[in-house]
């Protein structure tokens, strides 16, 4: 639902980036395209990237369906630099699930 509006975002970005030079990334998830803009950017650019998680990733994915979610995340967000958390609980959860701190 969100797909729509990530390569308006990520050509912004790459004017912004040329134009004023960041020296950082930030991807929040929910929605989605935030964490896939973010990773396309960096890619293009090689500006690092944060992914900023509002809620746990995978708590509203059903059990059954989790180790596929959890193989095409861990794969997403396999270039951040770091991954940010609201609270220590979901910060534990998260390492779980992405083999990241």
């Amino acid at each position: 639902y969100s797909s729509s509006w990530k390569s308006v975002c990520v050509h912004a970005g790459e004017h912004l980036i040329r134009q004023l030079n960041f020296d950082i990334i930030i991807g929040c998830h929910s929605p989605d395209a935030g964490l896939h803009a973010a990773r396309e950017l960096h890619q293009k650019t090689g500006v690092p990237y944060i992914i900023d998680f509002r809620d746990p990733l995978l708590q509203p994915v059903h059990k059954f369906a989790r180790p596929l979610a959890r193989f095409y995340y861990r794969r997403l967000l396999r270039q951040a630099r770091f991954l940010v958390n609201v609270n220590p609980f979901w910060v534990e959860t998260d390492a779980k699930d992405f083999r990241r701190p």
